[in-house]
């Protein structure tokens, strides 16, 4: 998903990279909700509480700083 957001459109700078990391993140944390509340029969609140928010920091801080590196990475011209 996050390359197929990278790939459409012209050059990808900073914010475009950032949003479709963290809409990357976003999926794997609703599908991890789903699957918390369906095999362990946990609803919805609860499986947020206790399957994201205890990582939501740390996830935060990692998408930032691999949006910083993917930009400054890549050649102009590739992106």
């Amino acid at each position: 998903m996050v390359g197929l957001i990278l790939e459409y459109g012209e050059r990808s700078n900073w914010c475009k990279i950032l949003a479709a990391m963290a809409l990357g993140s976003l999926m794997i944390y609703g599908l991890g909700i789903l699957q918390l509340s369906l095999v362990l029969h946990w609803g919805l609140k609860k499986a947020l509480m206790l399957g994201v928010l205890p990582f939501l920091p740390g996830d935060l801080i990692k998408v930032a700083l691999a949006s910083l590196v993917c930009r400054r990475g890549t050649r102009p011209d590739a992106l």
